[in-house]
This record gives C-alpha cells, structure tokens and sequence, in this order.
C-alpha cells in the first residue's frame, strides 16, 4: 500500500499498483479517479505501508514509521448521521 500524507495526516492509502502524478496536483488512478491540490507541495507519498487494522482516511498521523491515531479526527458517518 501507498498513502498520501499531508501535514502528518494520512489523507488516503491508495494500492501499490495504482498510479500517482506528483505535481501542482497530485493525481490518482488512470483514468484520474481523484485529486488533490499540492500547490504547495506538501503532499507525501509514502510507500510500502501496512495500515493500522482500523485505518479511515484522515483518522491517522503518519511520520514515515508509526501510525498514531489523530485526536481531531471526527467519524463522517456520525457526523453526517447527526444532520
């Protein structure tokens, strides 16, 4: 697995197979399925990961090494649910 890491947040695990664009955007599959805007290149691509069992988009930080769970992230299904 890959996993695109912005600020220390694991913004999504992608497969190794996959292809990546690393520029002004970076962008994911062919045809691109999605995009992301690294204007300010800060975007990481991290590869050869194991993810954490429990692992949602945005739930973790990711130096690299360890997975730490994120104290800000919030469940989208309940926040949604509670609309």
């Amino acid at each position: 697995m890959k996993t695109l890491v912005k600020n220390g947040v694991s913004l999504i695990a992608i497969e190794d197979n996959t292809p990546i664009t690393h520029g002004i955007f970076i962008e994911v599959g062919n045809p691109v399925f999605l995009r992301f805007d690294n204007h300010d290149n800060s975007i990481s691509i991290i590869s050869d990961v194991t993810l954490p069992p429990d692992y949602k988009p945005k739930k973790f930080l990711f130096d690299g090494k360890t997975w730490t769970k994120w104290q800000d992230w919030k469940n989208p299904n309940i926040t949604a649910a509670k609309r």
